[in-house]
């Protein structure tokens, strides 16, 4: 899979973040993160495999290709 959610607790900050979801679609990692996002508990990341790096901007062409 391309892109990862992955989530962890702020409460427990030098634990890892677990996946919590894997598409090839990153529309569908953007809305999971948001939804996840709303609870403040919450550390949330996307990740994109092909680049093994953090998605930062939705937006940017390079995560669209």
């Amino acid at each position: 899979m391309r892109f990862t959610v992955l989530v962890g607790k702020i409460s427990t900050p030098e634990s890892e973040p677990s996946v919590f979801f894997e598409t090839e679609e990153l529309d569908s990692a953007r809305a999971v993160a948001m939804r996840m996002a709303f609870d403040e508990r919450n550390r949330v990341q996307v990740w994109d495999g092909k680049y093994d790096e953090p998605v930062v901007d939705f937006d940017s062409p390079r995560h669209r290709d």
